[in-house]
């Protein structure tokens, strides 16, 4: 089970916080070389490079956009690698293992995933037209090389962050407590805590708070019922491509070249139970398709609740 691949390798606590202390000086490192870069070569002026995270918000008309939303991905997908490699040499764990507990990654998994995703993402946006809070901004000579751009390093993104937290996190966090539950929980507010920085969090935090959180609890609960991230990658990845190539939000984190774009404050203008009856309906089919147990979140890892001594 997927939980149960934490035992793999090497868990001595110390190994835990040398990867978290190494990944997080690397992602520093990293951020700071691409944010003074794309200052440098006057894609972004130094005034406004308040955060790496805003950069997309203060691209001039002139400079591509999809050439700094590159950058940017390129950043958390180079971290996803480096993350991987110390895995790999601390704790001498096959990548796999804290992935999924399948034999292979189950691309068909992922795929049906992001399809129904996608899908529903149009039906959820409906509010957003009838408002008229869209904006038609489509152009073919800036929209295929985002379309290509997107579909390539948007899912390795999105895999990166649910492989580090809901993945390697998720594993650590119940090898600890020996509870699939607190890991959950834990990997919840970890989560939505990473994405403060979020400039959609200056508009109204509260709202953007539940929002992540919601989204959050949705991927946790998937990881933890079919036992591995392939879902979890799809959903998100979805999510993310969607964001880029359908519907920008223009003074948002993610400043594309998509075929729309609205605002912040048209998007949390749509009522909080929408977004959770949205969210309750994307979790209800995938737990019919899926023939998932809830009983699942609330059973132990580890048989016995017992465990072999993390190796040192």
């Amino acid at each position: 089970m997927f939980f149960e691949n934490a035992i793999i390798g090497k868990n001595s606590w110390w190994r835990y916080v040398l990867t978290a202390i190494l990944t997080a000086f690397t992602l520093f490192i990293l951020i700071n070389i691409a944010a003074y870069a794309i200052s440098y070569f006057n894609l972004i002026d130094n005034e406004t490079l308040v955060g790496f995270n805003k950069a997309m918000q203060n691209i001039p008309n002139d400079i591509s956009k999809t050439l700094v939303f590159s950058v940017v991905m390129g950043v958390l997908i180079i971290i996803l690698f480096i993350f991987l490699f110390f895995v790999k040499l601390i704790h001498k764990k096959p990548i796999l293992s804290i992935i999924t507990s399948r034999q292979s990654f189950d691309f068909k998994r992922f795929f049906i995933s992001f399809g129904i995703f996608f899908i529903l993402l149009f039906f959820a946006s409906a509010p957003l037209y009838f408002n008229g809070a869209l904006s038609y901004n489509y152009s073919f000579e800036k929209f295929m090389p985002l379309l290509l751009i997107a579909l390539i390093l948007v899912p390795l993104q999105s895999a990166s962050e649910e492989i580090i937290l809901r993945g390697y996190l998720h594993q650590a966090f119940g090898l600890l407590f020996k509870s699939k539950l607190v890991a959950f929980l834990l990997v919840i507010i970890v989560f939505t805590v990473m994405h403060f920085p979020n400039i959609e969090f200056e508009t109204d935090f509260n709202r953007v708070l539940l929002d992540f959180l919601m989204a959050s609890t949705l991927f946790g609960l998937i990881v933890v019922l079919d036992n591995g991230l392939e879902i979890a990658i799809g959903v998100h990845a979805a999510n993310n491509v969607f964001a880029v190539l359908i519907v920008s939000i223009s003074d948002g984190s993610i400043n594309t070249d998509a075929i729309f774009s609205t605002t912040i404050v048209e998007v949390i203008n749509i009522s909080i139970w929408y977004s959770v009856a949205f969210n309750i309906m994307v979790f209800a089919i995938f737990y019919k398709i899926y023939n998932w147990k809830f009983s699942t979140l609330f059973e132990p890892i580890f048989r016995n609740n017992k465990v072999s001594p993390p190796t040192k």
